[in-house]
């Protein structure tokens, strides 16, 4: 975590592979990073937690930045048919390559906040509560 202007001074990559936005993994191509940018990384680990694996597939270390970063310019994968279409817009949103297009942490929070309510209430299984004492 850094401070706002901290983050825009940065002309290296800082940070996981696989969660940063393009601007991260190339500060000098796509601008500076930002709040935008954690969305993305919320993105990225959003979809990951979704689908089971990671938006793109692995890069390869020490090649051209587009080949080690496939975000800078591809897509993410296409999510799997499980994945609830209101689940996979918000990822898919916080994934924008522009960050101008990206939501705010706080638009984040108030889409996740009706997907939460949505899901089914967890129960444990598998145990007894035992009366005894």
């Amino acid at each position: 975590a850094r401070r706002t202007e901290a983050a825009a001074a940065l002309d290296d990559v800082v940070g996981t592979d696989d969660y940063l936005a393009p601007e991260q993994a190339d500060p000098q191509g796509y601008g500076v990073p930002s709040p935008a940018s954690d969305v993305w990384g919320l993105g990225a680990t959003l979809y990951h937690a979704a689908c089971g694996y990671a938006p793109y597939a692995p890069g390869r270390e020490g090649d051209a930045l587009e080949v080690r970063y496939p975000q800078l310019t591809n897509r993410p994968r296409p999510m799997p048919y499980f994945v609830e279409v209101d689940v996979a817009e918000l990822v898919y949103l916080c994934m924008a390559p522009d960050p101008g297009d990206r939501p705010t942490p706080r638009e984040v929070a108030q889409a996740v906040e009706p997907l939460m309510e949505a899901m089914p209430r967890a129960r444990l299984s598998g145990f007894r509560i035992s009366a005894s004492a």
